[in-house]
């Protein structure tokens, strides 16, 4: 046959795979997609810093392996094979076992030609790549995993551990597509012997095991040579599994002949297992989210694949009709005014609502509460009235927002109790604001400074406490289950992923803050007496059928003056009346307030009232909240003409809490883009990337324009990486300073907080709060 002509073959045979294998390539690209995610790298850091590190490196190893081996493996039994036994029921039941574990023992193409090869049948060998390519799919996906940890390197030490990772990923995959071709299988053939044939892979697979075991379970906290091992144990791990797939070796197929169905089937069946026990319990703690999303995705490739299979042994598309079917009974499922899985929780409440004193009789009152203070100062001080506005961005801006707070109330308690209008924002920096008020507020008679002191030597601040909870891994496990068969069927087993943050949330606030702040009704008296006016806490939604901003207070709010300064009238809507309207004495619970305020896809559910509405996150509408603030400023500054103050007796100042969206100005070690660098989207990303940046982007309006306003910006900082006492030390390098990631996601590293804690020190920060404390000092 002619090089040209091998070659045509070659290409047309490779495409054939791929319709073949179709569902084992989507899996693996699912897996390269979501493992190259930026809250991964963040991730990785929290595995290799847990002190059970040990046990979830060997359980993340194993779910790799199984997933694997299911890649490589489970098409086998797409159809029957030469072995295959028929199970005759008048054998009785042991025997049916017995015939039943022989046939679910896959031989490929290859194993069975050489069963028949000793018979002269005249059977023609299979090809390289008819035997290879779901063992190349497979070691891809787990060369996909790797290099994930180099990712997540470059973007902590802004360098990668092999140079040009993307290119040695790509030139590792094309090494291995050209090993699928029978003219290179010939050519490595007549270079080698008998012996090497049968002693290099029981050589490489021994060093493979020893270096993973080594290399994958020495983590010593996060340092640089953490990430370097796991890197190198999972190319380990990756030429282990090639080696012994393309291997063989009399002795490899006898042990797997043996003990492979038994050691595989023990695997698969306790992966299973774990899945179905995340169906009634998404919150089992398996160690790290990495963990769990390897378990889901592990057990409905299997649900898939079976779906397959059994449409294979049937004669009929098992698996095109009930995948369709599924896309079709979630349209309809999701209309259902009967589907009540995404329902918030509701509460009895004692406050009607509609009764509630207005924005402006609030700004009266508080001004008056305060008056007195107000006159005492000397004829050069102004008073010094705070309105906060906090930018979203998931954990991150929850933990940056009630960090930056926590030092104002430590320094001086009167931030909070003489000086604080008014706290809003949106997504996690809202979330922030609603965990400071709530403490701050229970605090209001001791006013003890130290109410936010962390007490772990670990961390400066309580709120670094509370964010360094698991507060994906539970969300995860029910997105790919328990909400994935309740959004087909109507019903699920447990709680779903919105709800069980709730709970999560409550648990970890009485957990830190040492009472139950979160699972009390939402709304309550705006004012509880006369002595102290607490600040306004306004927490926004967006509403989903409308795209309207939805608020929750504790006033209400009514139509705005128009004036010639602002002659737009800001309009709202007031979700608590709404509720109230359709479910008489009902509310809601703080934290279902603030997962309203939070809840952007898909990790977290748009969250569904009945006959009221759906509700997402507010960023969508304003992501710092900024037109509820000049909502705010406009009552208040109404409030104080009618004090007769003016702006020589009081200034008002913007808190803005921010968080940096540039990743290159993020990082300590990259250098920024230049400003006029252009990098062009494709179609297919551009309309996403285009609401993930104006969702960014409007909040810079308020922030540019607003008078007087003490920008504070989370940055990530440098700091000294954590480390854990091991028995024995094998490297004795410098602790060197590193900038961790801070992701946008609900699970943040030890060393993230710690770099968060550690901007607050940095002078940038600390000059512009200590100078907001001066302010309220002088008074």
């Amino acid at each position: 046959m002619s090089a040209k002509k091998h070659i045509y073959n070659w290409f047309s045979r490779f495409f054939q795979s791929f319709g073949k294998h179709l569902l084992s390539i989507v899996f693996v690209s699912i897996i390269f997609i979501v493992f190259r995610l930026p809250q991964i790298n963040d991730l990785v850091l929290i595995m290799i810093q847990d002190k059970n590190d040990f046990k979830i490196m060997l359980g993340f190893y194993a779910l790799i392996i199984i997933f694997a081996f299911l890649i490589a493996n489970l098409h086998l039994l797409l159809k029957p094979n030469n072995r295959t036994k028929k199970i005759r029921f008048q054998e009785g039941f042991w025997q049916i076992v017995r015939t039943l574990l022989y046939n679910l023992n896959p031989e490929d193409e290859k194993e069975q030609y050489l069963n028949v090869e000793s018979d002269n049948s005249g059977v023609i060998p299979p090809s390289q790549l008819e035997v290879l390519f779901p063992k190349l799919l497979a070691t891809i996906f787990i060369l996909s995993v790797a290099f994930a940890v180099d990712t997540a390197y470059y973007e902590f030490y802004g360098d990668n551990i092999l140079p040009k990772d993307n290119w040695a990923f790509l030139i590792l995959a094309v090494i291995m597509i050209l090993a699928t071709s029978n003219w290179v299988a010939k050519v490595v053939q007549s270079i080698s012997n008998e012996t090497i044939n049968k002693t290099v892979p029981i050589v490489v697979a021994a060093i493979c095991f020893f270096s993973i075991f080594i290399l994958g379970t020495m983590n010593e906290g996060g340092r640089p040579e953490d990430f370097k091992r796991l890197f190198y144990s999972i190319l380990a791990l990756a030429l282990l599994f090639y080696t012994l797939s393309v291997s063989y070796h009399p002795w490899l197929l006898y042990l797997k002949r043996k003990y492979g169905l038994i050691f595989g089937l023990l695997l698969i069946t306790a992966k299973l297992i774990l899945y179905g026990i995340l169906f009634w319990n998404p919150e089992l703690d398996l160690g790290s989210p990495l963990n769990i999303i390897l378990v889901c995705l592990g057990s409905l490739y299997m649900v898939f694949m079976g779906l397959r299979i059994a449409g294979s042994y049937s004669g009929w598309p098992v698996f095109p009709i009930i995948f369709i079917g599924a896309i079709i009974s979630t349209v309809f499922v999701a209309k259902s005014e009967t589907f009540t899985h995404y329902e918030i929780n509701k509460v009895k409440s004692d406050i009607d609502v509609a009764n509630r004193i207005s924005l402006d009789e609030y700004a009266d009152r508080w001004i008056e509460n305060r008056l007195a203070a107000i006159n005492l100062r000397d004829s050069i001080t102004r008073y010094p009235i705070v309105l906060v506005s906090s930018e979203g961005g998931g954990s991150r801006a929850g933990h940056w927002s009630l960090l930056v707070q926590s030092y104002l109330y430590k320094n001086n308690p009167n931030y909070f109790h003489k000086h604080l209008f008014s706290l809003t924002g949106a997504s996690g920096g809202s979330v922030g604001n609603n965990l400071f008020h709530t403490v701050a507020y229970e605090n209001r008679v001791k006013k003890d400074p130290t109410i936010f002191n962390s007490t772990d030597t670990t961390f400066d601040y309580q709120a670094s406490r509370f964010y360094s909870h698991d507060y994906i891994s539970a969300s995860i496990a029910a997105l790919l289950g328990n909400d994935l068969l309740a959004s087909i069927i109507t019903w699920g087993p447990s709680k779903d992923r919105g709800n069980l943050l709730d709970e999560q949330w409550e648990k970890s606030f009485k957990c830190y803050f040492g009472f139950d702040g979160l699972s009390r009704a939402f709304v309550k008296p705006a004012i509880e007496n006369e002595e102290f006016v607490p600040p306004l806490l306004v927490t926004n939604t967006t509403k989903v059928h409308s795209g309207k901003l939805n608020l929750m207070s504790n006033v209400s709010f009514e139509k705005a003056p128009t004036t010639e300064n602002q002659p737009t009238s800001f309009q709202f809507e007031d979700l608590l009346c709404l509720i109230q309207e359709k479910h008489i004495d009902s509310t809601i619970k703080q934290s279902t307030a603030m997962r309203l305020n939070a809840s952007f896809p898909y990790i977290s559910p748009n969250a569904r009232i009945k006959e009221v509405g759906q509700f997402g996150d507010s960023g969508y509408y304003d992501n710092v909240g900024g037109v509820v603030t000049r909502r705010l400023e406009e009552a208040l500054l109404s409030a104080l003409k009618r004090a007769n103050l003016t702006a020589k007796e009081v200034e008002i100042v913007h808190l803005i809490l921010t968080n940096n969206p540039n990743l290159e100005e993020m990082c300590c070690n990259l250098k920024p883009k230049e400003k006029d660098s252009i990098s062009f989207a494709s179609q297919l990303i551009s309309p996403a990337k285009m609401v993930i940046q104006a969702t960014f982007a409007h909040p810079n309006d308020f922030i540019d324009a607003a008078p007087d306003s003490f920008k504070i910006e989370s940055k990530r900082t440098k700091i000294t990486p954590s480390k854990r006492k091991m028995f024995f030390e094998l490297y004795a390098q410098d602790m060197t300073e590193y900038c961790p990631i801070i992701p946008l996601g609900r699970y943040l590293s030890k060393d993230a907080l710690r770099s968060l804690e550690q901007r607050l020190k940095e002078d940038e920060v600390a000059t512009r709060l200590n100078a907001l404390l001066k302010k309220m000092d002088s008074i």
